[in-house]
């Protein structure tokens, strides 16, 4: 196991600093709870709120009752939290949906505008 984890290392060794700034020394599971999320077999629809509790992963739905279709299932709602994520957004995202916010469709530009007056 340690071969191929140096061989990670290596290819992105960024993955493997200390994070820095809000995550210096938090935990794995805090840091993953923040700003993941899990999209999972649901017959709600795409994005409805399944789990949403405080320091706790976010649960949605992906809109199909087909483990093996979530991934396709739930393509846009993920690309959508993933360019949040790339801006910085994901843990607002994620505390948006524990205050109530439906994660998916998202609220029109002018509605997050409004909410960040």
């Amino acid at each position: 196991m340690r071969p191929l984890l140096s061989r990670f290392a290596a290819a992105a060794p960024h993955a493997f600093e200390e994070p820095a700034g809000r995550w210096q020394g938090a935990a794995p599971a805090e840091v993953l709870a923040a700003v993941g999320r899990n999209f999972v077999a649901s017959d709600e629809p795409l994005g409805s709120t399944l789990h949403a509790a405080p320091h706790e992963l976010v649960a949605l739905s992906a809109g199909t009752l087909r483990h093996p279709d979530t991934t396709h299932a739930a393509e846009e709602a993920v690309f959508h939290f993933l360019t949040r994520g790339a801006d910085g957004e994901a843990a607002a995202a994620n505390d948006a949906v524990r205050a109530g916010e439906r994660a998916w469709p998202p609220p029109p530009p002018s509605q997050r505008l409004h909410a960040l007056l």
